[in-house]
């Protein structure tokens, strides 16, 4: 192996050896010269050699380590990180460009000591940052802690600080060294999610739909037979009657619940399609107003579930469709009555508006004579004349009160629930 010796000391001694072999070039034949003076022109170049070689390892070695500091910079600054390090037997405290740029300092404006980065420091966080650093001088311990710190600029700023201990031939700790981190935005989406997650709660809580999140329960070939309860709210169990949800399966809770609310609920997890829609659920005695939209993403067979018991609208509004049904026969009956002067086409119309109506077996109009105690009956609709012929009670049957027994009085043959 060959050792490069500084240049001016191989000039040096490479003239001494020169000065010497020249000495003796007297004394040497004519070859025996040519051949010292060709040894030191090889030397000379051996010499030169090494010495650019040198000086290009070193041009290289330089550049490769710039190269390596300016992407470590854009890294740390991309990251939002600043590097610093404490001699602990000085307690000078140096700091990286890109830590000074996050407290908004410029370079090198940092005066270097615990007391200038204190000053920093959020007054209630300094204790909390002073007992990190001095637990890990004591124990050698690496630390990690957030606290928050007011910049050059006046702005408020979390940090996350890391520091770990380095030790000298003694054993002994000699340096402190870490990184800070810029965690101020990490710090405003978690305080932001922490208020939606209050809202929601208070939402969750207080409204008077029932809420609850489900997970879907898929068979062999990926039909939705079951769900389970993962979260429900205080207004679940009054919207539903059911008691105890949370945990359990629907089948558990209602075996007989409909097939429909399996797949509609299925299909949602599976597609991720919200749904808006009303339904009948026979099982519960009750109708419902329902949103339900996929929880996660693809792979997620969770289903949220907004809904409303609309069991009394849903009556109210077939009382009411029942009440129109009836007026508007009444309308279209007497209608037909204005039209017609026969009393037998009159009772015609009355019977077939009676038959399209109204869900009744059999329909016909009777005229009753009190003086013979007897019902005739004058008309039969024609969707009930076959069971007519069944009843005996065709057109012009005649039917004798006292006679056969019935318990009919005159008054019921006028009421809306006999001509029914």
């Amino acid at each position: 192996m060959i050792a490069a010796a500084p240049r001016n000391v191989i000039e040096t001694d490479l003239a001494a050896y020169q000065r010497c072999c020249l000495h003796h070039y007297s004394h040497m034949t004519a070859g025996v010269a040519l051949a010292a003076i060709a040894i030191l022109a090889a030397v000379a170049l051996v010499v030169a050699l090494l010495h650019r070689n040198q000086v290009t390892r070193a041009f290289k070695a330089e550049t490769a380590l710039r190269a390596s500091r300016e992407v470590l910079s854009l890294a740390m600054r991309g990251g939002g990180m600043g590097a610093w390090s404490r001699d602990v037997v000085t307690n000078k405290v140096w700091w990286s460009p890109e830590l000074e740029e996050i407290f908004g300092l410029p370079a090198g404006g940092l005066e270097g000591s615990d007391a200038a980065f204190f000053a920093y420091v959020h007054e209630d966080d300094r204790p909390a940052v002073a007992h990190a650093i001095e637990t890990t001088l004591a124990t050698g311990n690496d630390y990690v802690i957030e606290f928050r710190i007011r910049d050059a600029t006046g702005e408020w700023r979390w940090i996350e600080g890391r520091g770990k201990p380095s030790y000298g031939e003694d054993g002994r700790i000699v340096t402190l060294h870490g990184v800070c981190i810029d965690i101020t935005a990490h710090k405003a989406v978690e305080q932001s999610l922490r208020e939606s997650e209050a809202r929601y709660h208070t939402l969750f809580e207080s409204i008077d739909e029932g809420f609850c999140i489900i997970e879907v329960i898929f068979d062999a070939t990926r039909k939705p037979v079951d769900y389970r309860f993962l979260e429900i709210n205080p207004a679940f169990e009054r919207q539903t009657g059911l008691h105890n949800a949370q945990g359990k399966r629907m089948r558990e809770l209602a075996p007989n619940h409909e097939e429909h609310w399996f797949e509609i609920y299925g299909k949602i997890a599976l597609t991720g399609e919200p749904v808006h829609f009303e339904n009948e659920a026979k099982a519960l005695g009750r109708h419902y107003d329902v949103c339900a939209y996929r929880v996660g993403g693809p792979g997620s067979r969770k289903v949220a579930i907004l809904f409303n018991d609309i069991t009394e609208r849903k009556v109210a509004a077939a009382k009411t469709h029942a009440q129109m049904s009836r007026l508007d026969l009444l309308n279209r009956i007497t209608r037909a009555i204005a039209e017609r002067q026969d009393l037998q086409s009159i009772f015609q119309v009355v019977i077939r508006s009676v038959e399209e109506s109204l869900p009744v077996d059999f329909a016909c109009v009777c005229l009753y004579d009190p003086a013979d105690h007897v019902v005739t009956v004058t008309s039969v609709g024609v969707g009930s004349a076959a069971l007519a012929m069944d009843l005996a009670m065709t057109q012009n049957a005649r039917i004798n009160i006292d006679r056969n027994g019935l318990s009919v009085r005159p008054e019921d043959l006028r009421h809306p629930d006999f001509l029914a």
